[in-house]
């Protein structure tokens, strides 16, 4: 007997959960029923900033050359001082394109691993401009030249130092 009370009340809880649409009578006297439909509108957020840059260089070789003997001094029996070396003139260069959806600023800084060596940049700061709106091959781009200077070397160094590029958006 509980099973089938069981039963019956199981019936009636299913019937009570589904819903009945009724359709109204056409003109024609066919019955339709309507649906509406909604449709939300969402604004689209901004595609978002992307920072994408090229840094290459070129030159960063460089030569220190020992000066040279003095020259002997018969009637002295001593050398005269010894001419100065110096570090060759050649410029490394690093070039920082921008491919950004944003202007950029890229900061050029040198820190020495051989000590009293100076290394120096013609600017320590690149301004980039947006490369929206322009070709690939025509991103915009910056130069910034290199040399170095400061103390002697007495042997081939692997590594004199290393420069840093850090790129972050403009103001």
């Amino acid at each position: 007997m509980k099973k089938i009370i069981s039963l019956i009340l199981a019936l009636v809880m299913i019937m009570s959960l589904s819903v009945t649409a009724f359709a109204s009578e056409t003109n024609d006297g066919s019955k339709a029923t309507t649906i509406n439909v909604s449709g939300t509108f969402k604004t689209a957020g901004a595609a978002g900033e992307k920072i994408s840059v090229d840094v290459a260089w070129e030159g960063m070789a460089f030569t220190y050359t020992e000066g040279a003997a003095g020259e002997w001094l018969p009637g002295e029996h001593k050398y005269a001082e010894d001419g100065e070396g110096a570090w060759s003139t050649n410029k490394g260069t690093v070039t920082v394109t921008n491919h950004s959806n944003a202007a950029v600023t890229a900061t050029l800084s040198f820190a020495p691993a051989v000590t009293g060596v100076v290394g120096t940049f013609d600017k320590t700061e690149l301004q980039l401009a947006t490369a929206v709106g322009t070709e690939v091959n025509a991103a915009p781009s910056a130069t910034a030249e290199f040399g170095i200077s400061g103390a002697a070397i007495t042997e081939n160094k692997d590594t004199l130092g290393t420069i840093t590029v850090t790129i972050a958006k403009a103001n």
